[in-house]
């Protein structure tokens, strides 16, 4: 089971490099460019705060993303359930 969900997160729901769809990546490479924009007019301490936020954020969405793949999972399983049992 473990093995089923590893590959259902990682094949279908992770964002790795390499899988990036063309959207994603036009919104990454967007950020990316206006992030470099930012932080070349902030000093260093506002830099750090900015990073220091950018990483509460981003575990923030982790969080988040995780909890909706467990809730989508639990729904998936009392979806089949209900169809097998005709209900």
């Amino acid at each position: 089971m473990n093995k089923l969900l590893e590959s259902l997160w990682y094949d279908y729901i992770s964002q790795e490099p390499g899988r990036l769809s063309d959207e994603l990546r036009a919104v990454r490479c967007e950020l990316r460019v206006k992030e470099d924009a930012l932080f070349g007019e902030l000093n260093n301490t506002q830099k750090s705060a900015l990073l220091e936020y950018e990483d509460c954020l981003n575990e923030l969405h982790a969080v988040c993303e995780k909890d909706a793949f467990v809730r989508g999972i639990r729904f998936a399983v009392r979806f089949l359930l209900d169809a097998v049992s005709g209900g």
